[in-house]
């Protein structure tokens, strides 16, 4: 990344963010309340944390935007609804597995047709009300239940990583499907023309980021007894040449895109952001390794250590060097 480009697109980030609070706070939180009033509970305080403070502001901002530059153009204000929408019901979908755990013939008719499923929770009124306005919004509405249904199957599947069995390329196929599809969903409220190879480049970045987001939940994930990708390698450094191989895999398919090149590079700028620090914390990893005569166990290491704390000075020197190198 140009090193004139980063401040520029922090400082963009930080306008985008703000107007995002702001049309949350204006336009989604008096419906959300007004749910909260009929239904005579409240929704839980971590829920609308996870809501509010992250799904909800970063998918408009971060995904919906890159979304709009690869295209050359802004947002809608009508796309800019649906994401913030389908940024809402992520975590509602999440914790109808992990919280309420609900059925999966339960949580697949909740998802794919909110317009005739019973509920029974707060949680549930919500998806199903924020669920029907998301089917009769989207551009492409057969597009978004075949996506709809991939994301489904990858949650489920997704339990194969409750084992230590999980081979290694079980776990690469759950974590691209994982996250692609993800990203799919998210671009399925963009209104634009389909095209198979611009949705291999998303399902790509999607599958990057989640394998970025495994590294820097590991420590987590470990607590919990969840065997994600980065457990299945007992070596940093083949998990390094594994994430750089994707890397240059996905930007050689954005390249070939009938697309001009700065709609590619500002498409990819932020999610760029995410790749360099996963690489600062891959190299802090490696170090680790070398220290301990080259052996490494996952267990074995401390929080701080499998923590890349980014607030740090060091840590920040680290990144800008790892983005001025993408």
């Amino acid at each position: 990344m140009n090193l004139f480009l980063l401040f520029p697109e922090i400082l963009s980030f930080k306008k985008e963010r703000q107007a995002q609070h702001r049309y949350l706070e204006e336009t989604i939180m008096p419906g959300f309340r007004e749910l909260e009033n009929e239904y005579h509970e409240q929704f839980d305080t971590y829920l609308c944390h996870k809501i509010f403070k992250y799904y909800a502001l970063y998918v408009p901002v971060v995904i919906g935007n890159g979304f709009a530059r690869l295209h050359g153009r802004a947002l809608s204000e009508k796309e800019r609804r649906l994401l913030t929408l389908l940024g809402i019901v992520t975590p509602f979908f999440d914790d109808f597995f992990d919280i309420e755990r609900l059925s999966e013939e339960k949580i697949h008719a909740l998802f794919t047709d909110p317009f005739n499923t019973s509920v029974d929770t707060l949680m549930q009124q919500a998806f199903t009300h924020y669920g029907r306005e998301i089917l009769s919004s989207v551009p492409d509405k057969q597009f978004f239940r075949n996506i709809s249904e991939e994301v489904f199957r990858s949650q489920i599947d997704s339990a194969l990583q409750e084992s230590s069995k999980i081979s290694v390329e079980e776990n690469k196929t759950l974590t691209r499907n994982k996250g692609g599809y993800s990203l799919l969903f998210y671009y399925a409220g963009m209104n634009v023309e389909r095209n198979e190879a611009i949705q291999d480049v998303v399902y790509k970045t999607g599958a990057l980021l989640q394998l970025c987001n495994d590294i820097f939940d590991i420590y987590k994930d470990i607590q919990k007894g969840i065997y994600t990708l980065p457990r299945s390698y007992t070596d940093i450094t083949q998990l390094k040449l594994y994430f750089l191989s994707e890397y240059d895999e996905l930007i050689l398919r954005a390249n070939a895109l009938p697309l001009p090149k700065r709609n590619l590079e500002a498409f990819l700028r932020r999610p760029q952001f995410l790749f360099a620090m996963t690489l600062v914390s891959l190299n802090n990893l490696s170090k680790l390794q070398a220290n301990t005569s080259g052996t490494f166990t996952w267990e074995n290491c401390s929080r701080s250590e499998l923590i890349c704390d980014a607030e740090k000075l060091s840590i920040q020197l680290k990144w800008l060097r790892q983005l001025m190198s993408l």
